[in-house]
Formats: structure tokens, C-alpha cells, sequence
């Protein structure tokens, strides 16, 4: 090596080295491919100072950051120099990478023998980057001489990420031939990576490609639709992995209305006995949750054929059917549900600057359901109470539907605001999807392009779930119940109180349905929050006599939330008079009426 530069580069080295010791350790570095012009002086310097380390102690791993400024841009250089082993490039490029850093130059090479691999990776960071990357310095040098240590378990792993990402690719190429152009932009963009990142190693690769590609664009196609139009979809068929032949389930629908537990529940009621082999369910942003169950037969097989068209059905019935709901009249004033949901309404409207339309199921009966329509809508050329007419006519026209009532329209910052209840056939109508998609093209052609406030109501049930989740845990309290308190709550009232008072409902029906498994009989409790009184009541199904509780709270505004719990339902009142709670007397009174 050119004796000009040697001396050039000693200068960089600590005074713990001599010059002839230097000069022989770097006669073990081997230029590599594109460094004829031979290293810098500061490479070569960095190099040898690690091949010194590494010396004293054979096969151990060393690191040499180096921060500098040039032209007022900051550059870090890391070298890393390890015995090397297969994995070693990617162990320590995923550490600078998973610390958000973008790589400028990457340069690796053997030392003579090839019993020591030298890893330089160049960083040009920005003043912010800077910082951090000095905050950070020794956590990540601690990082990277664990990560290039040759592990049998690192191994595996990047050897199981390697099959993984062969797979993806195989997965891909076979979407491209089932999918749309638009449809594998986003899918290749989003499901097919959340796939494939949120599920193990040996799931991927015990399933054979075609499957992995059908299961990717099932979920992606029925979110999308249940996004659109709500509703539930399934999808059963047969599977055969590496290992064993099973029967798949996929399931779709809004996570306010279905769960897991629903899914198996109706799994139990076709098959009486069956094994469990894999589950998984997400929720997306837009409040979609996507289940998928894979099952074997109590004898260890796949159902057959003609079975899986008969699950299929029966889970979609199943799952269709809402749960039965207390009428709105019955959880919310007209008063409250006036004062929660109209200004959510009108405050939408004002941001998006679009009409805002929110459909609301009430109550399904035999032969017929009933719907609440909210309108809110700029008056524009007609005059205030034209367009609820205008609407109201429209859906008349319609076999299947028919207006019952509406309210006097309110004129609120250049908007009207219409309340509608429709009653529509089901012995017309098939699917409940079917009559959101008419009452919405009814209107649309009355008002235009409108928001539907469904959507950007499970956006906002997403997030407050999972904070509500988050803070009632440290509390004890389940996470199951958690989600059935919260999607029976009025969707106004949960997206508009403050997440404490929804929080001490939750708790408080919680505690009391704790206390009725413990003495199996009536538990009666109270609580006061700022702007109302809280009333709980647990009881057995069988016992149970709303109307009972609800006889003397007429008078107030009332809140009701009801849940069906393991042998038990449960009930909280939210009361108040004049957005206030009640007095002392009242609260004792209404208990000791509760409790008879």
C-alpha cells in the first residue's frame, strides 16, 4: 500500500499504535470492487484502528462513528467490522434504517482470508437529524455490535424474511392477473404489505401462494364495500396447507356491529364441534373489522363441498340480523338526541362546506324497519321547509318506502336542518344495504352530493375506542365489555361527550355487572358526573322489565344504554334536568325505587 497515504492516515489513529504495527495491520485490508484509487485516509485510519481492537480480542465486533461537517452539511460515517457471517449486511443496515436514517453510501468488503467482513455506511444528516443522531450515538452503537454478532436466531429469522419476501413476490405476480389496474395500485400500496407484515412467518409459508393471493383480495374488495355500504360479507372455502386441510372463513362488517365472538358464535351453532387452528381480526381507520377463522372438522378435515355454500348463508343471516335495539324514542329524549346531534351536524357542514346526511337504523320488526333520516343542508334558492318537502316526496315515490313523520325544519347559519322517519317493507327489501343505498339516492338527487356522517362517525369510534380501551385497562376493566358498552352507546352522545364521563359509564357498568357474578342476584348502583346522574341496573334476562325504570325518569332527559352480558343485561340511565345532574333526594329516591 502506497507508504504516502500510510503515513497520511497514522495521523488519525490514537498514539496506542505504532507506525510499523499500523503499516502491517493494513496490509490485511483488501481493496475492493471500485476502490483502485485505494481508501481514504480516514477510512484507512478507521479501519486499522478496528483491525487493532479486534486483535486483542479475536472475533469480537467493533464500531467507529465519525460526525463531520462539510460545505455546512453534517456527514456521519459508521463502520462496523465483525468476523463475517450471512447475514451480516442486513443486520446492520436494518438497524440504521429502523432508527429512521436514509443511507448515502454503503460500502462492504473482506479482509485477506475472509475471516473479518468491514461494513462503511455514509449518512448525510440534516440540523434536526444532527441532534438526534448525537442523542442517540451510543444507543446505537450498542445496537449494532449486538445486531452483526452471528446468532443462530438472527439467522433463521432473516433466512424466514427471505422465504417470506419470496413469497410476497409470487403472491404479487398472481394478484396482477386477478385484480384491476386501480385495484393492484392500492392493494400492492397497502393490504398486500400489512399481509404479509402482520402475520408469522410459518402462516406464509405453510400457504400456498393462490390462497395468500384470494385471501388478500377478498379483504380488500369486502372492505371496500362494507366502507361503501355497510353490511356484512363472508366468504368460505377449503384450504390445503403444507400440513393439513382446512376449512377458511372470512368475515367483513362494521366493528360497531359484529365481533369475533359473533363469528365463532355462529360457527358453533353449524358445527357443534370443530378445533380452532388460526384467528385473526383487525380494525380498520374507517371502523371495518376484517375476521378470519380457520377451522377443522371435529374429525381433523376440511368441510366438504356442499357445506361451505350452506355455512356461507347461514353466517351471513346470522350476522346480519341487527342486535336488537331499545327504540331511539326509548334511549334518547328527542330533546337530548336534538342538542347532541344537530351540532355535530351543522359543525361538519360548516368544514366540509358539503350537506351532511346521517341515516340512522331505529327499530326492526317483522315486516318492516324503521329509519331516522338527518338532513342538514344549505336552503340555497328554496325557501326553509321546500327541501324537507322536496325530500319527503321523493321518497314516497318509492315502493317500499313511506314517510311517517318529520319534524318542523330549523334554520341554522344559512342551513336547514330536517329530521325524517321512514318505514320501509323488508318483504321489498332484501338486504338492509338496499334501502340505505335508495334512501340515499332519493336524496341525493333533492340536494346533491352530500356526506354521509356514518363514515366520519367510525372514523372518530376507532380512535375513541381504543383511547377509552387504553385508560379504563388500567382500571381493570375488559376490554370486551369495553366495546359492548361503548358501540350500544347513542353514537352522538359517544362521539360528543367528553371521554372521562364516557369512561365513568363504562366503569360504573362494569363494577356493578362484577358485583352481580359474584352474588347472582339484582345490583342497583349510582354516580354523579358533572353534567348528569347515572343510574345503573344488572340484573337476569329473565327479570329484567325496562319499561319499569324507565316509568318514573319520563320527566327528565334520559339516556339509556343496554348490553347483554353472560347471563345478565345491563342497564345505565344517564338522567339530568336542564344539562344538570339530579339532587341529592331524587338520587336516593330513584335508587330505592330500583332496588324493590
Amino acid at each position: 500500500m502506497n507508504g504516502e497515504k500510510l503515513r497520511d492516515a497514522y495521523q488519525y489513529v490514537s498514539d496506542s499504535i505504532g507506525y510499523e504495527e499500523f503499516a502491517s495491520l493494513a496490509s490485511q485490508l483488501k481493496l475492493p470492487y471500485g476502490k483502485e484509487a485505494g481508501f481514504t485516509s480516514r477510512e484507512l485510519a478507521a479501519y486499522v484502528s478496528l483491525l487493532q481492537k479486534v486483535k486483542d480480542k479475536p472475533d469480537s465486533v467493533h464500531v467507529d462513528i465519525v460526525i463531520e461537517e462539510k460545505d455546512r452539511r453534517s456527514f456521519a460515517t459508521v463502520t462496523v467490522l465483525a468476523p463475517d457471517w450471512a447475514g451480516l449486511l442486513d443486520s446492520v443496515v436494518s438497524v440504521i434504517h429502523e432508527r429512521g436514517y436514509n443511507l448515502e453510501y454503503l460500502q462492504g468488503f473482506l479482509t485477506r482470508g475472509g475471516r473479518y467482513a468491514v461494513i462503511t455506511v455514509s449518512l448525510e444528516l440534516s440540523e434536526k437529524l444532527t441532534k438526534r443522531f448525537l442523542e442517540e450515538k451510543a444507543t446505537l452503537e450498542k445496537l449494532l455490535k449486538s445486531m452483526a454478532r452471528s446468532d443462530r436466531a438472527i439467522m433463521k429469522l432473516l433466512r424466514g424474511e427471505a422465504r417470506k419476501l419470496q413469497k410476497y413476490r409470487e403472491v404479487i405476480a398472481i394478484l396482477h392477473g386477478l385484480c384491476s389496474a386501480d385495484e393492484i395500485a392500492e392493494i400492492v400500496g397497502s393490504e398486500a404489505e400489512r399481509f404479509f407484515a402482520s402475520r408469522p412467518g410459518a402462516y406464509i409459508e405453510e400457504r400456498k401462494p393462490d390462497d395468500l393471493a384470494k385471501q388478500i383480495l377478498t379483504n380488500y374488495r369486502f372492505q371496500r364495500e362494507v366502507e361503501a355500504h355497510g353490511g356484512v360479507k363472508v366468504s368460505v372455502s377449503n384450504i390445503e396447507t403444507s400440513k393439513e386441510l382446512l376449512t377458511a372463513v372470512s368475515v367483513v362488517g362494521l366493528d360497531r356491529e359484529i365481533a369475533l365472538d359473533d363469528v365463532l358464535q355462529g360457527l358453533r351453532e353449524f358445527l357443534v364441534d370443530f378445533q380452532r387452528k388460526y384467528d385473526k381480526e383487525f380494525v380498520t381507520d374507517q371502523g371495518v373489522a376484517v375476521f378470519r377463522v380457520e377451522i377443522q372438522t371435529a374429525e381433523g378435515t376440511w368441510l366438504e363441498e356442499g357445506q361451505l355454500t350452506e355455512l356461507e348463508l347461514m353466517l351471513t343471516e346470522k350476522l346480519k340480523q341487527k342486535q336488537r335495539r331499545v327504540p331511539l324514542e326509548v334511549r334518547m329524549g328527542a330533546e337530548l338526541f336534538g342538542r347532541l346531534a344537530i351540532p355535530q351536524l351543522l359543525k361538519e357542514a360548516a368544514i366540509s362546506q358539503k350537506p351532511q346526511v346521517y341515516i340512522f337504523p331505529e327499530l326492526s320488526q317483522r315486516d318492516s324497519a324503521l329509519f331516522k333520516i338527518l338532513l342538514v343542508a344549505p336552503v340555497k334558492d328554496k325557501k326553509a321547509g321546500e327541501l324537507a318537502i322536496s325530500c319527503v316526496n321523493r321518497l314516497n315515490r318509492i315502493t317500499g318506502l313511506s314517510v311517517t313523520s318529520t319534524t318542523q325544519p330549523i334554520a341554522r347559519e344559512g342551513r336547514e336542518v330536517d329530521i325524517i322517519d321512514v318505514k320501509a317493507d323488508t318483504t321489498i327489501f332484501e338486504e338492509s344495504e338496499d334501502i340505505y343505498g335508495t334512501i340515499k339516492d332519493c336524496l341525493r338527487e333533492e340536494i346533491g352530493d352530500f356526506r354521509d356522517f356514518d363514515e366520519g362517525l367510525r372514523v372518530l369510534d376507532v380512535k375513541r375506542l381504543k383511547e377509552l380501551t387504553e385508560m379504563l385497562a388500567a382500571q381493570g376493566v375488559d376490554s370486551k365489555f369495553v366495546r359492548n358498552f361503548y358501540y350500544n352507546t347513542e353514537d352522538f352522545f359517544r362521539v360528543s361527550a367528553p371521554e372521562v364521563e364516557i369512561a365513568a359509564h363504562i366503569t360504573l357498568g362494569w363494577r356493578a355487572y362484577r358485583q352481580f357474578r359474584k352474588v347472582k342476584e339484582k345490583i342497583v348502583k349510582g354516580a354523579n358526573t358533572e353534567n348528569a346522574s347515572l343510574f345503573c341496573v344488572v340484573d337476569e334476562r329473565d327479570k329484567m322489565d325496562i319499561d319499569m325504570y324507565l316509568a318514573p325518569l319520563r320527566e327528565y332527559e334520559l339516556l339509556l344504554t343496554r348490553i347483554d352480558e353472560p347471563g345478565a343485561v345491563v342497564l345505565l340511565f344517564r338522567v339530568g334536568k336542564d344539562n344538570r345532574g339530579l339532587s341529592g333526594d331524587e338520587v336516593e329516591r330513584l335508587l330505592a325505587l330500583f332496588a324493590q
